[in-house]
Order: C-alpha cells, then sequence, then structure tokens
C-alpha cells in the first residue's frame, strides 16, 4: 500500500506530516479496496462514532438488525395518523381481509 503524503480538498492540497496519519488517509483511499459481492454476517464495516469521534467497527448482521429495528419503529404520518411501518401494513392487511369477506 502507498503512503499517502497529501489530501486534495476542494482543489487545495495539503501535506500530512504525521506518519500515523498518512497511513490512515492510505488505508481509507478506495483504490486500495476490492468489492465483494456476497456479505456474509460476520462481515465487518466501518462507521463513525460521531459521540467518540472515533472509527469503529460493526459486525454486517448487527447493523442489518439496527437498520431494521429503526424501520420498523420509525412513525410515519400517514392520512390516518402516525403509525410505524408495520402498524400501518398490518391495518391495510386487515382492511383488505374485511373487504374480501364481503
Amino acid at each position: 500500500m502507498a503512503t499517502v503524503n497529501s489530501v486534495d480538498v476542494n482543489g487545495t492540497s495539503y501535506d500530512i506530516e504525521d506518519t500515523e496519519a498518512r497511513n490512515g488517509v492510505s488505508a481509507l483511499k478506495t483504490e486500495n479496496k476490492t468489492t465483494k459481492d456476497n456479505i456474509s454476517d460476520t462481515d465487518q464495516i466501518m462507521i463513525r462514532d460521531t459521540t467518540e469521534k472515533k472509527d469503529k467497527l460493526i459486525d454486517y448482521d448487527k447493523l442489518a438488525d439496527a437498520i431494521l429495528t429503526k424501520i420498523t419503529s420509525k412513525q410515519f404520518t400517514l392520512d390516518q395518523g402516525s403509525k410505524t411501518l408495520v402498524q400501518a401494513l398490518n391495518e391495510l392487511n386487515s382492511k383488505l381481509v374485511r373487504t374480501q369477506i364481503h
């Protein structure tokens, strides 16, 4: 892996003098990465912890669970009022069943 000595931001080049910072920037550059077609539950993804200001790894399955929890618990404002996605789908399905019985 090549070491990055400077970073261009909006057309301005900044020298990186700290060796650890140079290595960190080099590790983040996309041309140093390969792609993966099949993601497994044990794969990890890097995220930024904005509270601690640190990069951290999270397992793919835990990230998927967190996203699913966020989506299913989020309140959406609908014509009938505020509901979660699951509540709205359940209501829609119950109305479909009643319509088919009549």
